[in-house]
């Protein structure tokens, strides 16, 4: 199962040029064209050479035994050398010699590797009504124009390039001084005035008191002034010189930076470019802006605090850097800080039932390394249980380099209750994710499973599975139905992107070539596709075919987090330079919507599971909620309106809201800060 996934985009070289896929082409021998293109045009007929022209070909050329006519693409095809020896190899029964550490891995060309082990259900051998609306969709586009076929858009390209490089002008309509002033000449001047449309160069500032010959006291530099504008360097330099006093104006020497300046100014001319806009006249800026439901008209959704949850302690609170709701009954709250601590809370009574400090086992009995080598908590997610039960609550924490999948049901029971069932205290707990299957592939070298036991467990429930990385873990991805686990790991040397199967009990890294500066990852829910956020770019990988399916391009410095809407066409991500990017995966790499509404640094956005709300959490203190309706018709575009900017965290070092999370039924947000605090906003 190793490097199933390929982080480059496929060869347009070996890309079939037959779009028909896998039919016979008896189906078109009574046509002159054997397809169609991926831009919809016929591909025409081109007969092979008959057995004369053949023979012919084969007496003038000596290669032409290595030439194949691929008869679906209407080519020829040479064979390489390699691919010679690999067919006698073949011929003479021998399979191909082993170089190095590669190794041969048994895949079938149609093989898919869903992420369950179900039978495929009956909607697979139907027609798909999705695809079907997505063909109406595109044939919409192409009939109003809005989708241009490849080649039509490079054909405008060249013709635009061709326009700007060789302009068209007629010489016969120049100037003739000889000639008399007619009317026509007129006419023929005015048009060409108005094809150049021109621009007057930008003036230059008026010169103040500085440039004077007899410049004011205030103005005239102290001599720390001088000294500090002699030290810096001519590009700091606020000023080229330094202002002067002179008695009269005849007493003014040439400036010897005079021609220096002209020049500059004359390069500014020639590269700046000059645009003629037109500045468009309206009485009412109101009208400029589009029309919007009003708020009121969307409720429900989070308008004001209720509720903070604190566990009751006196000392300075740590920051909280993550927040997870239970994602089937909604009462429990789980919150992860600095310190290494998980507080567990009841949502309704806001009651603390249950205290884990996560760095206890690495402290040992030194009081004062465990004050000091205390990593916080990264990550905390709710998993679906195998079992439907309430007693089955499991819980992901991840600290520093390792992941922690723990029973919360006997803690908030209480603490002294163990992970087994039944009276006997003899008997062997149970572990938290019960291992279904052995797996049969290697881990990877710095994976390492095992279970935690009454030793090494320190407060945590016995049967608690640990997951150990050679990373310190930077993100967590939990797929839909929590047997996959995506973990992103960074150090020095960059970052490796894991994915653990929980049932199996198996790791691999699925990207075979290094994928740069990875921020996080996520799963589609319904989809098996496969999310992975760089600091410029959204790649889209499909776990059934191994190959990267789409790229998204945001345009922003770096991107910060990632959501995916529950409908799975849209996703919705931030950047640590303010923005908000809403995609649309069926318009293209390009952000259907570009939001700059929070001053700084933008840490979380999420979606609700069931309502049509989204929200964005940001360094500025404040959480702005929107809402985003999705419709069903491909064709109309998702409706997004802001509703409210919710107040009520302190900026502690600059640092804001950390993490957001919306209740699995309510318009409720849950929220936690710099400032150590999570607050419940509810409707009003």
């Amino acid at each position: 199962m190793a490097d199933w996934i390929s982080s480059g985009e496929s060869s347009e070289s070996e890309a079939e040029i037959n779009t028909i896929g896998n039919v016979p082409l008896r189906w078109y021998d009574g046509y002159e064209h054997i397809g169609y293109t991926r831009d919809g045009e016929p591909l025409r007929r081109r007969y092979p050479a008959n057995a004369l022209q053949q023979l012919i070909a084969a007496g003038d050329d000596p290669e032409n035994w290595r030439k194949l006519y691929d008869e679906k693409n209407d080519r020829e095809i040479e064979l390489t050398d390699e691919d010679v020896k690999l067919l006698v190899q073949y011929k003479q029964r021998l399979l191909s010699s082993l170089s190095g550490d590669e190794e041969i891995i048994a895949w079938a060309p149609r093989q898919v590797l869903p992420l369950h082990q179900s039978e495929e259900p009956k909607r697979r051998f139907l027609p798909s009504k999705h695809e079907a609306a997505r063909i109406r969709k595109i044939i919409r586009g192409l009939e109003e124009g809005r989708i241009v076929p490849l080649s039509q858009r490079y054909q405008q390209r060249a013709q635009q390039h061709a326009r700007w490089r060789y302009p068209q002008v007629d010489v016969w309509t120049e100037d003739d001084d000889s000639a008399s002033d007619t009317l026509e000449r007129k006419q023929s001047r005015a048009a060409r005035a108005r094809a150049r449309s021109y621009v007057a160069a930008p003036k230059l500032a008026p010169p103040g008191h500085i440039e004077s010959y007899n410049p004011p006291d205030e103005a005239l530099p102290t001599p720390e002034e001088r000294d500090a504008w002699e030290r810096a360097a001519p590009e700091d330099r606020l000023l080229p010189y330094l202002p002067q006093r002179f008695s009269s104006l005849r007493a003014v020497p040439a400036y010897k930076a005079y021609v220096e300046e002209r020049y500059k100014r004359c390069l500014d001319l020639y590269l700046c470019p000059r645009v003629l806009r037109r500045r468009m006249q309206t009485h009412d800026p109101t009208s400029l802006l589009p029309e919007l439901p009003d708020p009121s008209e969307l409720a429900p959704f989070p308008a004001r605090l209720s509720m903070t949850y604190s566990d009751g302690s006196q000392q300075s609170a740590a920051a909280l850097r993550c927040v997870a709701v239970h994602p089937q009954l909604g009462h429990w709250l789980a919150t992860g800080s600095d310190d290494g601590l998980v507080r567990v809370f009841d949502v309704i009574t806001g009651a603390l039932v249950c205290r884990l400090d996560m760095c206890a086992r690495h402290s040992g009995s030194a009081p004062d390394l465990a004050k000091t080598a205390r990593d916080p908590v990264v990550s905390l997610v709710w998993l679906h249980a195998l079992e439907p039960s309430v007693q089955e609550m499991l819980l992901l924490v991840a600290v520093g380099r390792c992941i922690y999948i723990l029973r919360v049901y006997p803690l908030i029971m209480g603490q002294r209750a163990t992970g087994a069932r039944g009276d006997d205290p003899v008997q062997t707990p149970e572990s938290a994710v019960p291992q279904r299957a052995p797996s049969t592939l290697p881990l990877p070298a710095d994976v390492q499973w095992r279970e935690l036991n009454d030793e090494d467990c320190g407060a945590l429930p016995r049967g608690t599975l640990l997951i150990e990385h050679g990373k310190r873990i930077r993100h967590v991805a939990v797929h839909a139905r929590s047997d996959y686990i995506a973990v992103v790991g960074s150090d020095s040397n960059g970052s490796t992107v894991y994915v653990h199967q929980l049932s199996r009990r198996h790791s691999q890294t699925p990207f075979r070539k290094h994928i740069a500066d990875v921020q996080c990852t996520a799963f589609h829910p319904s989809r098996p596709f496969f999310f992975v956020a760089t600091m410029q770019h959204i790649r889209v990988y499909s776990l059934a075919t191994r190959s990267i399916v789409q790229k998204l391009t945001p345009r922003v410095r770096w991107l910060s987090t990632l959501d995916i809407h529950p409908g799975g066409d849209n996703v919705l991500c931030g950047s640590y330079d303010k923005r908000l990017c809403w995609f649309d995966l069926d318009y293209g790499e390009k952000p259907y919507r570009v939001i700059r509404n929070h001053s700084m640094a933008v840490r979380k956005v999420c979606f609700h599971p069931r309502l049509p709300l989204f929200a964005s959490a940001g360094d500025d203190g404040t959480v702005h909620v929107f809402h985003a309706t999705v419709y069903d018709d491909l064709g109309k575009d998702p409706l997004l309106v802001p509703l409210r900017i919710l107040h009520g965290h302190q900026v502690s070092q600059r640092l804001g809201v950390f993490d957001i999370a919306f209740h699995p039924r309510l318009p409720w947000l849950f929220s936690v800060g710099a400032d150590g605090a999570c607050h419940l906003w509810t409707e009003v």
